[in-house]
């Protein structure tokens, strides 16, 4: 059985289970974060901004930058550049990159413990399988955690090489902090691997000596410096180590509610790794007013201190406990809201811990059950064999049906509103979708419950509930219920002034939202000065080329091309396009919408040569990015058909019309 767990066959069933349990997952869709990272994200449609990945923070619709991912974005750009817009490609990677972290989880392991082929084969199937990596692996914003976790693990096999003594070692410690960085620029999340570093050389006693003052200089000297530089470039782009507060979940919370509220959260990631069930996208923990608040802080304090106790306490007689238990804790340290971050607590931050805990219950299982034989120190193989398969059949089983509830949004989120009623992320999103399809009374129900638990949980005033006011407004607004919409928009607008002064970005999306609600009544004059403060407000306070610039240039072009002011709109279209041109490149739907937009100006003033190209361009875009039978190439066709039509070319005319009812069938 040694022999058998030290050879290839081992390397190719953690493969086989890895990739195996993730099948499903490859045909799902862009979910939830996906469309900003991906779908929206300007670095990846620009071939020329590759430079700009090292410096421009994840975009957020516009507003929030709070952190910077070169490696995973670079894997987006490599993603995209060989299979567009495909999610397929993308899901393709994760799972790769998921089945290289485990088999690197494999060799890691049987460098710590040699001797433990059975346990350390064990703990690399059960990270392989794990339900709890679901939203990581599944989910394709989730790759930053696997990223940060093969690279983390990587550069602590190189440390590991390090210590063998060779004239070479300095080279495996150079490659070791080159990997840490490499980790930290896929997610924050590598940050501790140094403190787990330290704790495996003081647990495991190696290398002999590793605690005085001048080994413990030369060998953990480098990550100081790498700490250092990773901070600075930090620092230069953002001038803060944490999130903005309008995006902390704990906003003005004193350390007396964020510690026990964080207590419970650890004792749930307690649970979610050892009894992977009920897994969910949005996890409903109200806040602790005290460690007395109700018993469940008490509680989740004696668990957590109750495992510190047990890793103490087995420290020489079970190791990889101890040594499990430490690490899934000191790898949480990132999301422990000590520096303040926008989630309380998420199944994907456990990628990176998960390891501690499947090294604890592969020895458990190994060897932690009684033994049938006095002098045996160990479980009989076939009792540990059947131990581990059993749990792996149902951690797979568990995976495989989970990995369905990541294929869309609808199905994600509408699960989660029946696990989470006091999510207010979830109740949005489902609202948000059901908008879209028209299901409105629907959607107003949820989205005025999210509202109302934000609202509850912060206040009536506070600047985060701006944008939540305006999901509820644009409700109203695609039924034609401007009366209802109106206050709505204001009160967002009067929220952001307040918040952020009268010369910021966010006052300047609340304007324009407002001018489009005139604008769609026809109250043009009442548009117009918001649009026009609007610009200003971007132009001063944005790069020249922002993408949001080219909407909101885009935006009073069209209110002048519908008073007939087509002088005026014309340089606005032209400015427009110019901006999206260059910071999405030539390919890019949004570039389709101004194309659109400016041949329409052209048609109206019958100059028929001018428009029928940018038609055919807006067109040759979408079929591209969006496939043949997408909806939003029913209206250039209808567009273009009506340009024919003028033109005289009847027949080339009907033939638009055709494809676009067969377009709009299919919905």
């Amino acid at each position: 059985m040694e022999r058998w767990s030290r050879s290839w066959v081992a390397f190719l069933i953690i493969a086989f289970l890895a990739s195996g349990c993730y099948l499903n997952a490859l045909g799902g869709s862009f979910v939830s974060d996906d469309h900003r990272d991906i779908v929206d994200n300007t670095l990846l449609w620009a071939p020329d901004r590759l430079p700009e990945l090292f410096t421009t923070p994840l975009p957020h619709r516009g507003k929030r930058k709070d952190f910077i991912r070169p490696i995973t974005t670079l894997t987006y750009l490599i993603d995209h550049r060989l299979y567009g817009p495909n999610p397929f490609g993308f899901h393709l990677e994760n799972l790769l990159w998921h089945t290289a972290a485990s088999l690197l989880v494999l060799v890691l392991l049987r460098r710590l413990w040699p001797n433990e082929p059975l346990m350390t084969f064990g703990a690399a199937a059960l990270f392989a399988v794990h339900p709890v990596h679901t939203e990581a692996v599944a989910w394709v914003s989730g790759r930053s955690e696997i990223l940060a976790a093969f690279w983390g693990l990587l550069a602590f096999w190189a440390h590991l090489r390090a210590d063998r003594g060779k004239s070479k070692a300095y080279l495996w410690k150079i490659a070791a902090v080159a990997a840490w960085l490499v980790a930290l620029g896929a997610k924050e999340m590598a940050a501790t691997l140094p403190l787990l570093l330290l704790m495996t050389d003081a647990l495991l006693g190696r290398p002999s000596g590793w605690w005085r003052p001048g080994r413990l200089a030369t060998r953990y000297g480098p990550y100081i410096g790498g700490a250092l530089a990773y901070v600075a470039l930090r620092w230069s782009v953002f001038h803060t180590f944490g999130f903005p507060e309008s995006y902390q979940v704990f906003v003005g919370a004193p350390l007396s509610v964020r510690g026990p509220t964080m207590l419970k959260v650890g004792a749930a990631y307690v649970g979610r790794l050892l009894f992977p069930v009920n897994l969910n996208a949005s996890w409903d923990v109200p806040n602790a007013r005290g460690l007395t608040d109700g018993a469940l802080p008490l509680l989740a304090l004696a668990l957590i201190v109750g495992l510190l106790v047990l890793a103490w306490a087995v420290r020489r007689t079970a190791p990889p406990v101890a040594w499990g238990i430490l690490w899934s804790g000191l790898a949480l340290f990132p999301v422990s809201n000590i520096v303040p971050i926008g989630e309380l607590g998420a199944e994907r931050f456990l990628y990176f811990s998960s390891l501690g805990a499947c090294v604890a219950l592969a020895w458990v299982m190994t060897r932690g059950v009684k033994p049938l034989k006095e002098d045996s120190s160990r479980a009989p193989i076939p009792l540990a064999g059947a131990l581990v398969l059993a749990v792996l059949v149902l951690f797979s089983a568990n995976t495989i049906k989970r990995n369905q509830d990541w294929s869309n949004n609808f199905i994600l989120w509408d699960k989660t509103v029946r696990q989470s009623p006091l999510s207010f992320r979830a109740h949005n999103n489902l609202g948000s979708l059901l908008a879209r399809k028209g299901r409105y009374a629907e959607a107003e129900s949820l989205i005025k419950r999210a509202l109302a638990i934000k609202e509850k949980a912060l206040g009536p005033d506070h600047p985060y509930l701006a944008r939540r006011l305006n999901n509820l407004a644009e409700l109203y607004r695609a039924q034609g219920q401007y009366a209802k919409a109106e206050p709505l928009y204001q009160r967002a607008l009067a929220n952001n002034e307040t918040a952020w002064g009268p010369d910021h970005p966010s006052v300047a999306t609340s304007l324009n939202n407002l001018a489009v609600l005139y604008n769609d009544q026809g109250q043009y004059a009442k548009a117009e000065p918001l649009y026009k403060r609007a610009l200003a407000i971007k132009e001063k306070a944005l790069e020249p080329d922002h993408p949001s610039l080219a909407t909101s240039l885009n935006n009073l072009a069209v209110l002048y091309r519908a008073q007939g002011q087509y002088a005026k709109a014309e340089p606005l279209f032209k400015r427009a396009l110019a901006v999206r041109e260059k910071v999405l490149g030539p390919n890019h739907p949004r570039l389709a919408t101004t194309l659109n937009s400016l041949a329409l100006l052209y048609h109206v003033q019958g100059q028929y040569a001018k428009a029928e190209p940018l038609f055919k361009r807006a067109l040759a875009i979408h079929e591209k990015a969006l496939g043949p039978d997408h909806q939003k190439l029913a209206a250039i066709l209808d567009n273009l058909a009506e340009l024919y039509i003028k033109m005289g070319r009847d027949d080339e005319a009907k033939r638009l019309l055709e494809r676009a009812e067969q377009i709009r069938a299919v919905q």
